[in-house]
């Protein structure tokens, strides 16, 4: 039986779609402080966030084939989550990652300890399933990655905001844009669709680069800086407002 408009009781329901979630943007420094937290493999899964900014389903869906140092890349092929193999989460997912020869070697001394070496055995297998699966991102998070966090003054015992591998992504992005990296360089690098994910989502803008942004109004609005802004004036304002922080 069709129910009539005038009987529906949440046809005037107004539902948000918004969320009141802001990631925590790390400095280089912090991560480091965290990594140093960490013993081997788990410092190993924050930094492919770190610096290639793979998603917690992404670094637990590598198998040492995807990882190819002959090609400087690491191959995104598949995900896992929720304890399930998945797809990558969108078609520009799947882009390959840079994987400098520093990183290469740091993942090749671990497939050297790990007794899940194969090809197609997973990077970050499960010693409690015998290397059938890969670790559990949640305890992974909560049992390392968080408690790495804490140790390292990161961020509080008692904070209850979430915390985990996705920070790294953001801290990323905020980073190379702050850095005056070119956006779609940082766009193919964070693997979005479109560049508008990279600077709505994944940036937020750090204090003393906005400080220095609105300075250099300031000075132009005052008439301080003439012909403004000019190809000298840009090069001022890329070096003061992206001024490389590490």
């Amino acid at each position: 039986m069709c129910v009539p408009d005038t009987c529906n009781p949440v046809k005037k329901v107004v539902w948000s779609v918004e969320s009141d979630y802001t990631a925590i943007v790390l400095t280089p420094e912090q991560s480091r402080a965290i990594y140093d937290q960490l013993p081997q493999p788990e410092n190993l899964v924050l930094l492919l966030a770190t610096v290639c900014g793979l998603r917690c389903s992404e670094v637990l869906g590598l198998k040492w084939g995807d990882i190819r140092p002959d090609q400087q890349l690491i191959n995104v092929q598949r995900s896992w989550s929720m304890d399930k193999e998945g797809k990558p989460k969108s078609k520009a997912s799947k882009a390959p990652v840079p994987c400098i020869p520093a990183l290469a070697r740091d993942l090749a001394a671990w497939r050297r300890e790990s007794v899940y070496s194969r090809d197609d055995d997973w990077v970050f297998a499960s010693k409690r399933n015998h290397g059938r699966t890969p670790r559990s991102g949640s305890s992974l998070v909560a049992d390392h990655i968080k408690a790495a966090a804490i140790r390292a003054g990161v961020i509080k015992a008692d904070d209850k905001r979430q915390f985990g591998l996705h920070n790294m992504r953001h801290s990323l992005a905020t980073s190379l844009i702050s850095w005056g990296t070119d956006i779609k360089t940082v766009q193919t690098l964070m693997r979005h669709a479109n560049v508008a994910t990279t600077l709505g989502i994944y940036t937020q803008g750090v204090d003393a680069n906005r400080i220095a942004a609105q300075g250099l109004v300031w000075d132009a609005f005052s008439n301080r800086l003439r012909n403004w802004p000019n190809s000298q004036l840009r090069g001022q304002l890329r070096g003061q407002v992206f001024r490389r922080t590490c």
